[in-house]
């Protein structure tokens, strides 16, 4: 798929700019889709890259049926929840995505390719097992539910479809794990081993453009660095990077529950398919960012 297309870009925000802005580079035309657009800042900068917006809510078909162009080629599906507004996943990740097809199936309109960002929040795995595309989906939270539920929704479309499972997101302006190590020395319970699974932003937006390029996709992929690790080895490593004490261990603490789950995530089907990530793991990841960081002190 080397030619120009018409691309989409549903909940355009954090891995949906940096996705539409490459595409843009590479000739292509990005319309994307948020209920509140950016608009030029009172330089007169203009935010968008050469995104074409379009001003729309998932939750609300008439106003995808005014935003959503007629003549497209792919759908990239990035909506995510804002727990400051308080989103309803099932409304984000479900009801949304079912709103969008009916406003195709309305129109007769057929695309190339529907590409779903879906989460590892599918499994409900919690004694550190490893999982695959072809484990058990389990959701245990409501996201997780929500986007299972879009998955299926995937597979009654009558053009191709392919659902990426993203790990924990992290990338510039999300870097809660650096958060921990700045305040107080963070304190972990002697058996809490807790797997972390990370992808960082870049590799989001570059699986999304991988897998439409893609002759024939699979339709499910796991998006997942090379490297699970647990809530210790992640922090440890960032304290030893930043020279501040890294984390201390308290026998007594008790392990607190965790819904999230524990699994550690395989992602070589998306390896396979001819992916190269450009943060293999954590370390390369946050070293991109602490450099940044020192760039800007």
């Amino acid at each position: 798929m080397s030619d120009l297309f018409n691309f989409l870009i549903v909940g355009c925000g954090y891995v949906g700019s940096e996705l539409g802005q490459s595409l843009v580079r590479d000739g292509h035309r990005v319309f994307a889709l948020r209920r509140n657009p950016p608009t030029a800042n009172k330089q007169g900068h203009d935010p968008s890259g050469g995104i074409e917006w379009r001003r729309g809510d998932v939750a609300d078909p008439a106003s995808l049926r005014l935003a959503v162009p007629a003549e497209l080629d792919g759908i990239f599906y990035t909506a995510a929840v804002s727990r400051a507004r308080g989103d309803d996943p099932e409304l984000v990740y479900h009801q949304g995505l079912a709103n969008l097809l009916a406003v195709l199936a309305e129109r007769g309109q057929s695309l190339r390719r529907l590409v779903f960002t879906s989460s590892t929040g599918v499994y409900g795995q919690t004694d550190g097992a490893w999982v695959n595309e072809d484990s058990p989906v389990r959701p245990a939270l409501p996201a997780g539910k929500a986007m299972a539920a879009g998955e299926a929704l995937l597979r009654a479309c009558p053009f191709q479809t392919v659902a990426l499972r993203y790990s924990g997101i992290y990338g510039p302006d999300r870097i809660r794990m650096l958060r921990m190590i700045q305040g107080e020395r963070p304190v972990l319970a002697a058996r809490d081993h807790i797997w972390l699974n990370q992808i960082h932003r870049d590799d989001c937006a570059g699986a999304l453009r991988h897998v439409w390029n893609l002759a024939n996709p699979d339709p499910v992929y796991i998006a997942s660095d090379h490297a699970p690790a647990t809530r210790f080895e992640v922090l440890s490593w960032l304290a030893n990077a930043r020279g501040v004490p890294g984390p201390l261990i308290d026998p007594d603490m008790a392990v607190p529950p965790r819904l999230r789950g524990n699994k550690r995530v395989d992602g070589s089907r998306l390896r396979a398919s001819g992916y190269r990530f450009v943060h293999r793991s954590y370390r390369e990841g946050y070293r991109t960012l602490l450099s940044d960081e020192c760039r800007r002190a």
